[in-house]
């Protein structure tokens, strides 16, 4: 049975060649102390078994340039897929999204809330962003979006527009699940089951 890892980051050690860029203008502390070159992500992957990864892009530490995860793409087609992230409100959002995808990456990372932004941001359901998800769900592309579960009424919203575009929880949206089963404080994750 083939092992998928679905959500690794990838960080280079070379600055100079893929500079620090973070979201939100401040670096996440994990990508500052243990960055992960894709080599080596190689290495521990054929250390863990695991036959390929979803690369996702390091928002908190590249923003919007994709670069070094295309470059880990490009190098290793065939154990790495990735998911690059885009300003899905800039007018060329769907260029730029063709762009990406051209380099081989095959899924689109929203970054709304997360360590270096930690209030839930609401530009999601803007309708400039809308000609980007409608290019989303034409393409097949699906859209991992890293976000707070108070994003929850306004993702139902995209869920409901846009049925076509196939989205995907990043981090299960850090839902509190210590209170164990049933899980009550897990119920607004729960309820976006379709």
């Amino acid at each position: 049975m083939a092992l998928i890892d679905i959500h690794p980051h990838v960080i280079s050690t070379d600055t100079a060649r893929y500079p620090l860029a973070p979201i939100g203008g401040h670096q996440s502390d994990w990508s500052q102390e243990r960055p992960v070159p894709f080599e080596q992500m190689i290495e521990a992957m054929d250390a863990a078994g695991v036959t390929k990864s979803a690369v996702v892009q390091a928002s908190s530490a590249y923003a919007y340039d994709n670069s070094y995860v295309a470059a880990a793409v490009a190098a290793y087609p065939k154990r790495f897929t990735g998911v690059f992230s885009a300003d899905i409100l800039a007018p060329d959002a769907v260029d730029t999204m063709k762009y990406w995808m051209g380099k081989g990456l095959t899924g689109l990372r929203l970054y709304t809330a997360g360590s270096t932004m930690p209030e839930q941001s609401t530009w999601f359901v803007d309708p400039k962003t809308f000609p980007a998800r409608e290019y989303a769900g034409e393409a097949g592309i699906p859209v991992c979006m890293q976000m707070r579960v108070k994003g929850f009424p306004q993702l139902t919203t995209m869920l409901e527009r846009f049925p076509k575009v196939r989205f995907i929880i990043d981090h299960l949206a850090r839902t509190e699940m210590a209170d164990g089963p049933p899980y009550a404080a897990a119920a607004p994750l729960f309820a976006l089951a379709l």
